[in-house]
């Protein structure tokens, strides 16, 4: 094989739509034979991406002790834009890098991920290598016939990754090779920025140049400081127009740049030091960020001053959220700087008193009150409707997929287009609603139009709702149900997570987020879902519409003073359906909560509540509940008279819980999750008999647990059990659990393991650190060769470390 060098053969490229709309987590996955690279080539190479910015993921840093490691890797794998493979003479005799390498190889088809291979210092499609690594490989119980099967499959991965263009760093300067794959992946990301495609780009191309000649000034190097506010009103494309000038410009600032999205609802959820820390840790590998706010600001001046810098704050409502994160003076950014602020009103010009004409476009430096270390320049650039013509195309777009309507619909798409105001999110909403429509019921789309969004009877934030809720009209009760979740609880939050809590609540998940994404009323970005302000803003209002004053009344409670009235004055009717509480503040609220502050809520199905401290627990829970996270719940046991046969995850999370359900057996029968970590008072686990769907069972740190019910060998679909830091649990009762494959008993006091445990044909990761009583493991334990990837036995004084290691030598020991 000819190997090549990649600034040759392989130039950045423009990732396509489906590469571009993926929510990735890492820009790039090292897979690397620890023992041959990890302290000097990977160890550098990661340095040199991590100061440029680019995000990678190096297993020893990432993953969190207690993870399976297979499905860790794996999940790291799927979540990269790119993986960086490093061949050293021994990465072939390691079956955990050759698993590692056959899933680089299968995400680089189907998932549009590029791999790009470094021959450190071995060519891994050479037979002699290939034969010498698969001579070495231990059998471990594996019959020939699945070894063969297992080799095949390996050289294929090999084979087709070793075949593709990469570095060749065999007898080269390695420090010239490593700046040259940050550079390329550098210039690669560049050409690949997020969630911004081509459609939506409609009227934002010579906008952007004009925000543009404001951030360069007269010349584009110049090392002056510009600070650019571009405001106007909600859904009118600020944040988009910031992200397009922040991807241009952002190769001027390499590993120096920082967009932070949402300023006002980042620091109403999770506070100021959150984004504090967020603003410095893009910029600089910091991790000792003080939790004091006045610290940290001075922090981030302090490390910052030095260095030009692109920083973008994106919707900012208050003078004191920019004070926070930029001070009150900017005379401290460094020379070259650029900081980007969008809000809704103009702060520049109403909170620093700065004065400037009435044109678009402001320079209102003259009267900045700022001690300046370079020349400082302020400007304000009001972001204007879209025209009649981008307003057209854009809607095409979205109601026809082309840039102009269908013929026959063009008198159609005027008339609708007339209630949308210019306003982009409004023509994207509405465009969505009526594709696909026929005349007819386009005609019935613009006859409520005319009734309930009227423009020139209402002003324009209220038209702009009046138009959106018509859209909202066409979705089905299912979606329009899941909207109004996510709406009032689930903006902004982790995906995965929020897909979990709708899937407990019975919605069809993945449906109901593409159907939404479709039709522009959501996105997920980064691994969360994210939704406009005045979408946000629709959802929560159809919510409080009927009842503005009554929160008892409301189908949703998201807010603080509306959950804590309800809970405190017991006003909660039947109509309530979810309740979510969870408040920025980790010390936790007091609440003075009424027993029977849930007994007339019949119809709830979820409640989450966190960091909130309550005097007492409830007397009723609903029958319909079926998400239940009560992060210090107060009582000692569930109500009596709960029912969970709806259940499907309960979490009591630092609770005060002794046992579930007052000495009487529950029917559990839908359970998949039960989170009952750090219950200092749990002194016994349930009868687990009617708890067949049982998925995840987490007791870690329920330090007065003493007895584990031996029903808990029935759970046939039980797949991770977490009894760490259990220290008084002497005996495990396990049965043969076919489906587990995650079994952590860290700090345990278990003297012998389980014979059965040899029987668990998915078992993946058996943790026991720090198991001081442990002195043997089954005699059999070899069977666990096949599919064990991960053993934890450092801190086990009494076990024979080096027997075990030559028993089950392929896998990844810690001791």
């Amino acid at each position: 094989m000819k190997l090549r060098d990649v600034v040759n053969d392989a130039s950045p490229r423009r990732l396509d739509e489906d590469e571009q709309r993926q929510s990735w987590k890492h820009d790039v996955f090292l897979s690397f034979r620890g023992r041959d690279t990890r302290n000097n080539f990977t160890a550098h190479l990661w340095c040199a991406l991590n100061r440029r910015g680019i995000k990678a993921y190096k297993d020893d840093n990432e993953l969190v002790r207690g993870d399976s490691i297979e499905p860790s890797l794996f999940e790291a794998i799927e979540g990269s834009r790119f993986s960086i493979v490093v061949f050293s003479e021994n990465y072939a005799s390691s079956p955990w890098c050759l698993d590692e390498l056959v899933k680089v190889a299968e995400c680089r088809r189907p998932l549009g991920h590029t791999v790009y291979p470094v021959f450190y210092d071995a060519d891994p499609t050479d037979e002699d290598y290939q034969e010498r690594a698969f001579r070495g490989l231990p059998g471990n119980g594996v019959s020939e016939e699945d070894l063969r099967e297992k080799v095949k499959i390996w050289k294929g991965a090999l084979n087709e990754v070793g075949g593709i263009s990469g570095w060749d760093a065999r007898n080269k300067d390695q420090a010239e090779t490593i700046t040259k794959i940050a550079e390329h992946i550098w210039d690669t990301l560049k050409l690949t920025p997020q969630t911004i495609i081509e459609e939506d780009l409609v009227g934002l191309d010579s906008r952007e140049k004009e925000v543009s000649k404001l951030i360069d000034g007269a010349h584009l190097d110049s090392n002056d400081v510009r600070i650019i506010e571009i405001c106007g009103t909600g859904g009118i494309g600020k944040t988009k127009l910031a992200r397009v000038v922040y991807n241009k410009q952002q190769a001027r600032f390499p590993g120096r740049s920082c967009f932070l999205p949402n300023v006002r609802e980042s620091i109403e959820n999770h506070g100021t030091k959150h984004l504090q820390k967020l603003l410095l840790s893009q910029i600089l590998p910091e991790k000792n960020i003080s939790d004091e706010e006045e610290e940290g600001k001075i922090l981030i001046q302090n490390r910052l001053h030095d260095k030009a810098v692109l920083i973008v704050l994106d919707d900012v409502s208050h003078p004191q959220q920019l004070e926070a994160l930029v001070g009150k003076n900017w005379n401290w950014l460094g020379q070259g700087s650029r900081l980007i602020i969008t809000s809704k009103m103009e702060l520049l010009v109403k909170s620093y008193g700065y004065s400037g004409s009435d044109d678009d476009v402001r320079d209102v430096a003259e009267s900045a009150p700022i001690a300046k270390k370079y020349t400082t320049t302020c400007k304000v650039y009001n972001l204007e409707k879209l025209s009649d013509n981008e307003s057209l195309r854009l809607f095409s777009q979205k109601a026809f997929n082309q840039r102009e309507p269908r013929e026959g619909y063009e008198e159609l798409s005027n008339l609708v287009l007339g209630y949308c105001l210019g306003l982009p999110l409004a023509i994207e909403v509405l465009g969505c609603f009526v594709r696909g429509k026929s005349k007819a019921e386009w005609e019935s789309v613009i006859t409520l139009l005319k009734e309930r969004a009227k423009p020139e009877a209402v002003q324009f934030d209220r038209g702009v709702f009046e138009v959106i809720k018509v859209s909202l009209g066409g979705l089905s009760k299912h979606e329009r149900n899941m909207f109004l979740d996510i709406a009032c609880f689930f903006k902004g939050k982790d995906v995965s997570d929020a897909k979990r809590i709708l899937a407990s609540c019975g919605f069809s998940v993945d449906i109901g987020l593409k159907i939404l994404s479709q039709k522009s009323l959501l996105v997920i970005s980064n691994g969360k879902l994210e939704m406009h302000d005045l979408l946000q803003e629709v959802g929560r209002e159809m919510v409080r519409k009927k009842f503005p004053n009554n929160p008892g009344k409301h189908s949703r409670l998201w807010s603080r003073d509306d959950a804590f009235h309800v809970l405190d004055e017991a006003t909660g009717e039947k109509k309530v359906k979810a309740i979510v509480l969870d408040l920025p503040n980790k010390d936790g609220e007091q609440l003075q909560c009424d027993k029977k502050a849930f007994s007339k809520m019949s119809k709830l199905r979820l409640l989450i509540v966190h960091n909130v401290v309550c005097n007492q627990g409830p007397k009723d829970l609903s029958t319909e509940l079926k998400f239940l996270d009560w992060d210090g719940y107060p009582s000692k046991s569930l109500p009596t008279s709960f029912r969970p046969k709806n259940l499907v995850e309960l979490s009591l999370t630092n609770s005060n819980i002794r046992q579930l359900g007052c000495g009487k057996k529950k029917d559990f029968s839908n359970l998949k999750i039960m989170n009952l970590s750090h219950s200092h008072n749990l002194t016994k686990t349930p009868d687990f008999t009617a708890m067949q769907k049982l998925e995840r069972l987490i007791l870690e740190d329920c330090t007065s647990l003493s007895e584990i019910h031996p029903s808990i060998g029935t759970l046939q679909k039980l797949i991770h059990l977490n009894l760490s830091g259990c220290n008084k649990i002497t005996k495990l009762p396990i049965g043969i659990m076919e489906s587990l494959q995650e079994l952590l008993l860290d700090g345990t006091n278990i003297q012998q393991l389980p014979e059965s445990i040899c029987s668990f044909g998915k078992l993946s990761t058996l943790s026991l650190k720090d198991c001081k009583s442990l002195h043997g493991v089954p005699k059999n334990i070899a069977n666990l060769s096949n599919h064990l990837k991960i053993l934890d036995i450092s801190g086990c004084p009494q076990l024979d470390k080096e027997q075990i290691e030559n028993t089950l030598n392929c896998l990844k020991i810690l001791h």
